[in-house]
């Protein structure tokens, strides 16, 4: 983290790219921090990965830039919703079916047999 301290923009031209630079342009006119999103970004400074970026005004004409890399997140996230996919469809293509609910030692709980059934 060190090697990014100091760096300006110019030095990250990947960020320059899109509406990356008006918003930092925002910050510094408006006085206000401003939450960039994420996007998907990576050079020879900083690893390939999603980052939830934020800008907020410093002294002078300068901005701070917070990189948060939220790959991981956004990756189990991906997940979930995979999964929760999967079971979706499992449900719906069962005919008959019934739910039952039991403790870990076994004991019956409840139990919903399908409506048709």
């Amino acid at each position: 983290m060190d090697a990014l301290r100091g760096k300006t923009l110019a030095e990250f031209p990947g960020l320059l790219k899109g509406p990356f630079a008006n918003r930092c342009l925002d910050a510094i006119r408006d006085r206000e921090p401003k939450n960039l999103g994420e996007m998907s970004y990576g050079d020879e400074l900083i690893r390939q990965g999603i980052y939830s970026i934020n800008v907020f005004p410093l002294s002078g004409h300068f901005i701070g830039v917070a990189l948060e890399n939220v790959t991981d997140r956004k990756a189990a996230e991906q997940a979930v919703r995979d999964s929760e996919e999967r079971f979706r469809l499992l449900v719906e293509a069962v005919q008959e079916y019934a739910i039952f609910q039991w403790t870990p030692l076994g004991t019956w709980l409840a139990g919903m047999p399908a409506p048709n059934a």
